[in-house]
């Protein structure tokens, strides 16, 4: 099977907020698209911000039929578990830097899928829609009319086999969760399910300290295919998927603080740019990494660097964005797939332990 890129567009230049509708009028079945978005920091800096946070909806529709649509952040999510891709995450707090992240939209249960994919041609008017809305900040933001963003179609060119359906993945719930109580989250009946991703997401707390149990059920309790703690799915999460890692250049003094994306950070480092700037690890709490950073100026004379200058944190950690993600089985194989549409109602059933901004994803198959 061999395969080719397509651009459906290339570095097109966008407003500080637009939403940009690109026809897909690819003929060739299509694999996955990516998605890069870069912007150029504030002139001063860009401090713990970054494009996934000004990026709304990135969807693939055809007119009102959504067959993709989750944020920018939850794409990013998605692909660290579901595929274990990890996404271009190109991050600087320099002054003037170019930031830029990818994200991967899967049409088949893993990349170059011969039989799972998108095609075009099936659809009336497909489209991708992406939603962007910089912050224009010297400091915390970007700089105005620096925008762009590029997608390419990844087709198979030759060798795909029959198309069996298209994989989906929605935001099909979300909110703002509580200190208390349980959320029942309704999801449809209408396609088969390889797995769902819940997001609890909270500055400087793990996802488990939003959401502390998860439950799904068919039928009214008639077949539950999963109750279990959010301490124990994180710890699948880890056997399955293993570390993550994530690297940031960031611009510290001292007690310097940086906020990373995965909120279970288990390892840290930070080197710095230059000599005689040496700096250790202090804390590390959900996705802040707390470091201290140095100044020898004359050997073997060392104080607190009270400047801001250019360091790298490294992490290897769990839980991108806060969240966390529960397969209903081997996503290669579609008899593990939870057959949903022999039910007639399925709830998903949050219990809340803190107030987050939280959302349910599904991984559906489109026959």
């Amino acid at each position: 099977m061999r395969l080719r890129e397509v651009y459906l567009t290339n570095e097109q230049a966008i407003a500080d907020t637009q939403l940009l509708t690109i026809d897909i009028n690819v003929i060739d079945p299509i694999s996955y698209l990516e998605v890069i978005v870069q912007a150029t920091g504030g002139a001063t800096s860009v401090t713990d911000h970054e494009v996934h946070d000004d990026v709304a909806k990135v969807e693939v529709v055809d007119g009102s039929f959504v067959i993709e649509s989750l944020t920018f952040l939850e794409w990013e999510a998605l692909n660290w578990l579901s595929l274990g891709n990890p996404p271009m995450l190109k991050l600087s707090e320099n002054a003037a830097a170019v930031q830029r992240e990818g994200i991967i939209i899967p049409f088949g249960r893993y990349l170059g899928d011969p039989n799972y994919y998108l095609m075009s041609s099936k659809f009336r008017n497909p489209q991708f829609k992406i939603n962007v809305a910089l912050t224009i900040s010297a400091t915390v933001g970007f700089a105005t009319g620096s925008g762009r963003v590029t997608v390419i179609a990844h087709v198979i060119e030759d060798g795909a086999g029959p198309c069996l359906g298209t994989i989906m993945a929605k935001e099909l719930d979300s909110f703002t969760s509580a200190a208390t109580g349980v959320r029942r989250s309704e999801l449809p009946c209408d396609y088969p399910y390889l797995g769902i991703m819940v997001k609890g997401l909270l500055t400087l707390n793990n996802a488990q300290a939003v959401i502390s149990n998860i439950e799904v059920e068919l039928d009214s309790r008639k077949f539950v295919p999963a109750n279990l703690s959010s301490v124990h799915l994180a710890e699948l999460n880890r056997q399955w998927y293993g570390y993550f890692d994530q690297a940031k250049i960031t611009l510290k003094n001292d007690t310097g603080t940086s906020l990373l994306d995965l909120y279970d950070i288990d390892q840290a480092v930070c080197s710095w740019s230059t000599t005689l700037q040496p700096a250790n690890i202090i804390a590390l709490t959900a996705e802040r990494v707390t470091f201290g950073a140095m100044l020898q100026t004359v050997v073997p004379a060392i104080s607190l660097d009270a400047t801001a200058r250019v360091r790298t944190v490294r992490a290897r950690g769990f839980q991108p964005h806060g969240c966390l993600y529960l397969p209903f089985g081997r996503r290669d194989f579609d008899s593990d797939w939870l057959m949903v549409p022999n039910y007639k109602n399925f709830n998903a059933w949050l219990t809340q332990s803190a107030a987050g901004a939280c959302a349910v994803v599904g991984e559906q198959v489109l026959k």
